[in-house]
């Protein structure tokens, strides 16, 4: 089962969770990662309730981005116990 998600700017706009996908509303990306490596510094990306069986890397050069869920309670990262389920790589952070 694939979740949609969705990363949006004043200039673009993506939605992510279909294999395959490109990050557009009508094709969007199967997991968070891809959007956040689509996103644009400043972009929002909005997770639609679900869960996602990945671990999200934010590396340098960082860029700005904010993750919104749906919803607190249904939208569920699951890193598989395998380190971190988010982590952000930079300086100064």
């Amino acid at each position: 089962e694939y979740v949609p998600l969705c990363a949006s700017s004043d200039v673009n706009s993506h939605v992510c969770a279909a294999p395959g996908g490109n990050g557009t509303q009508g094709s969007p990306f199967q997991y968070i990662q891809d959007g956040v490596n689509d996103a644009f510094p400043g972009d929002t990306i909005y997770v639609f309730n679900g869960t996602y069986s990945e671990c999200v890397m934010i590396k340098y050069p960082l860029k700005q981005l904010d993750l919104i869920g749906e919803s607190r309670e249904n939208v569920i990262i699951d890193g598989g116990g395998s380190g971190d389920v988010v982590h952000v790589s930079a300086d100064n952070v």
